[in-house]
């Protein structure tokens, strides 16, 4: 098979011109490697430090948003992972701003960071 160098068509070997753009095509089409790329993890979960395997409970997660919040304590819920979601206001009585926090257990938490990494 030849292909044209400038639209990427494939023809068979006794066309000569790439009949729509009419450039001269070229030899064999060797399509590239596909790329190697290293998964990127999902999260960004560091590891937990031993002096917080002490704590009741640690967070794993800052969700962006309320779907992403459902869905993450949904996904470790199923997973047998005792969660719990951590609301700190920020604020007065007017401007009140609330941060949430997925937190598990130290037990659970290379678990679940394992879990919200995997596809």
């Amino acid at each position: 098979m030849k292909h044209c160098p400038y639209c990427g068509a494939e023809y068979p070997d006794n066309i000569t011109e790439c009949p729509i753009d009419q450039n001269p095509l070229e030899g064999e089409h060797i399509a590239p490697p596909p790329k190697k790329h290293q998964k990127q993890p999902k999260y960004d979960i560091p590891p937990l430090p031993p002096e917080k395997k002490q704590n009741d409970w640690v967070t794993v997660l800052i969700p962006n948003n309320e779907f992403e919040t459902n869905i993450v304590m949904g996904r470790l819920k199923a997973s047998g992972i005792e969660v719990r979601l951590d609301i700190s206001r920020i604020g007065g009585w007017i401007g009140t701003n609330a941060m949430k926090y997925i937190q598990v257990r130290p037990k659970d938490y290379d678990d679940a960071r394992e879990l919200l990494n995997a596809d």
